[in-house]
């Protein structure tokens, strides 16, 4: 499973938890901070290979990765892969990741789930589903 993914993750130590758990799986990982660092690795990537996008929901200053992903859409449409990851329940949330057709990921994040979301987006699947547990 040979593939980048870029993490927006405002906690740290979540962050480098994460980095550590992917790239032992062979997979490149890029960490942004901000939503122009976000953008400019998208559009550095190639058209045909854009990078799977790991999103925090809280991130700060009242921005949720709901938001950050409307500008990811506004840009890219639905090329790119998006995860939400949230230890929320609020219904109001996971109806926005929803209608945006994003993957939400409930934290604690369980390896075995991210890893089968991040195969089948490989495999381009259609996941639209959010993550119960």
């Amino acid at each position: 499973m040979t593939q980048k993914v870029v993490i927006f993750e405002d906690d740290a130590l979540v962050e480098d938890a994460l980095t550590r758990l992917l790239t032992s799986w062979g997979i490149s990982v890029v960490s942004c901070r901000n939503e122009m660092e976000l953008l400019e690795v998208l559009q550095s990537s190639p058209p045909d290979a854009l990078p799977h996008v790991l999103l925090d929901h809280r991130l700060g200053n009242g921005a949720t990765g709901l938001d950050l992903a409307d500008q990811v859409g506004k840009s890219f449409g639905n090329r790119v892969r998006l995860t939400l990851m949230t230890a929320e329940t609020d219904k109001a949330v996971m109806d926005g990741a929803a209608r945006r057709n994003i993957v939400v990921l409930r934290k604690p994040i369980k390896p075995i789930r991210l890893r089968a979301i991040l195969r089948a987006h490989t495999a381009g699947a259609n996941i639209k589903r959010c993550d119960p547990s």
